[in-house]
């Protein structure tokens, strides 16, 4: 107990308790307005989790071996494994869907410190030194404190018209996204566990936690085999695994051997990406293709210390400073090659996706960060408290905006929540599909767990799903134009879910189609629910 009250554990509880915090003042219920969010990465994000994590509380596991309707009826390819245990964390303490999303955020953020520091004292760094390494990878930021030209009601990590493009990973990747916080600190714990004295018992678990790593989140997958490759180049010279080339050959084969039935799991069907993408993609957000002109019209050497501030040429001058320590070359290789994969190549429909390469890249070299800081002994101490700080001012700046509630986004309305709990009544199972209107944060799938025809584009266009023609059936039911009885049945639709408020592609919802065509269930403030069958005279 008295270890926590000595500085740096205090400072690591500290941060964990405030971030942690700050999370969850994010989500308000207010009465007469429903559900709040404070961050628009949030509102972005977690409907398509919380349409799967409700999927799995509501029909179980057997739907994710069938064509899914969430993915335009192809198979079920997202890493599902953090919705599965948050749909099982939220029945077994018999709280909502959401509760428990934020619930298992709240205690994956709270120990993520705890983890990042774990994992750079496994690298011989002292306390210091994994603190600042801490510090300097949670609070990523660039210069954008210094721009004026910034809009300040907006986080200064995330104004891409301005060239602000980076971002805080805590803020928009790590907080919206259990999954990668989940894959970040399994990758965490047990790279940290095979690289220390650990019984054989944590050992195997480590490397089964590798090895299903695509079922948690693919890009954490992603960066193993490049931090692997690096121990092969420079075993370590302590204890623990990976102190020579065999045991690196086996730990990888392992891992690689569990990874790749996951793989097959996920990509089972004959063409997985029916719709390609630009793969090369040199420059990354500075490439024209990612549509980012001030972005691309940026000097590149400006373009990253503005992005991410001094963590890049302090590292590289801790590289060279540090190019005789074998163990530390392995981090410097791993995280060089990430970069480049990063730099180059879009590993998905979105380059913007990318940025969870880089959240890997830089975690290796974050350690070389701390041990730069380091340096500064006595009274030039005070130095890298300075560059620390100028460091993390941004970053810490939108995590105290976001604390003060600059955003507040209406998530679900308190009749949206009405919608959902009317519709689990009415409904004849949780597999029963419902014909919506295409938009986010839809009530049904989110809060229902039931499928539906088509859900978000954004769903099916980040991964490469060319959803046109469904789109246009699901349209000429919703317009009633053309074959619009046929294309209903067609469907497969038992029911429609549909708002008055709504519209498609700006055209009105024709619901006097509806109401001639199909027998009304309920009428509940701005919503209506039809049932797909010739209606009751």
């Amino acid at each position: 107990m008295k270890q926590l009250f000595k500085p740096i554990p205090l400072l690591l509880l500290s941060l964990a308790t405030w971030i942690t915090l700050v999370f969850i003042s994010l989500f308000h219920s207010v009465d007469g307005e429903g559900l709040l969010v404070g961050s628009f990465s949030i509102w972005g994000d977690w409907s398509a989790h919380l349409s799967f994590t409700e999927a799995f509380r509501q029909r179980g596991l057997s739907w994710i071996l069938d064509p899914n309707p969430l993915f335009q009826d192809a198979p079920f390819r997202y890493p599902f494994l953090s919705h599965l245990l948050t749909a099982v964390l939220s029945m077994g303490l018999g709280i909502q869907t959401i509760h428990g999303m934020v619930f298992t955020s709240a205690l994956l953020l709270f120990l993520l410190p705890f983890l990042l520091f774990r994992f750079f004292q496994k690298w011989n760094l002292s306390p210091r030194a994994s603190l600042y390494s801490t510090l300097g990878f949670l609070l990523m930021g660039g210069l954008q404190i210094f721009d004026s030209s910034l809009n300040p009601a907006k986080p200064l990590t995330n104004q891409f018209e301005h060239g602000s493009i980076f971002t805080s990973f805590l803020l928009f990747e790590l907080y919206p996204q259990r999954a990668f916080l989940f894959g970040l600190c399994a990758v965490l714990w047990s790279t940290g566990t095979l690289l220390g004295k650990s019984n054989k018992h944590s050992k195997r678990l480590a490397l089964f936690l590798l090895g299903i790593l695509p079922l948690v989140h693919l890009h954490s997958f992603i960066a193993i085999p490049f931090f692997l490759l690096a121990l092969l180049c420079f075993p370590r010279k302590d204890s623990g695994d990976f102190t020579d080339r065999a045991q690196v050959v086996g730990r990888g084969a392992v891992i690689g051997g569990i990874g790749a039935l996951c793989l097959w799991f996920l990509f089972r069907s004959p063409n997985p990406f029916p719709h390609q993408w630009r793969i090369f993609l040199p420059g990354w957000a500075q490439n024209e293709a990612a549509g980012q002109p001030l972005a691309a019209s940026m000097n590149p050497l400006w373009f990253w210390i503005y992005n991410t501030g001094v963590f890049l040429p302090l590292v590289f001058i801790e590289i060279v400073l540090s190019r005789r320590n074998r163990n530390l070359m392995s981090l410097a290789l791993a995280g060089f090659l990430l970069f480049l994969v990063a730099l180059l190549f879009c590993v998905q429909p979105y380059f913007y996706d990318n940025l969870k390469i880089f959240t890997y890249s830089f975690l290796f070299f974050a350690p070389f960060f701390g041990l730069f800081l380091d340096r500064f002994q006595g009274a030039l101490r005070s130095a890298a408290l300075l560059l620390l700080a100028l460091q993390c001012a941004s970053a810490t700046r939108d995590l105290w905006s976001f604390q003060q509630g600059i955003e507040k986004t209406v998530w679900f309305t308190e009749l949206d929540q009405d919608l959902a709990s009317e519709f689990k009544k009415l409904r004849s199972s949780p597999d029963a599909r419902v014909l919506i209107t295409p938009i986010h944060n839809h009530p049904i799938p989110c809060l229902t767990g039931n499928p539906v025809v088509m859900g978000y584009p954004g769903w099916l266009w980040s991964w490469g799903i060319n959803y046109t023609l469904l789109e246009r059936k699901v349209g000429s039911v919703l317009l009633g134009s053309g074959d619009a009885l046929e294309q209903a049945r067609s469907l497969g639709a038992e029911y429609i879910v549909v708002g008055s408020q709504e519209t498609f592609q700006n055209h009105p919802i024709s619901f006097s189609f509806l109401d001639s065509n199909f027998r009304k269930l309920k009428t509940l403030g701005p919503w209506r629910i039809y049932k797909v069958e010739p209606p009751l005279r």
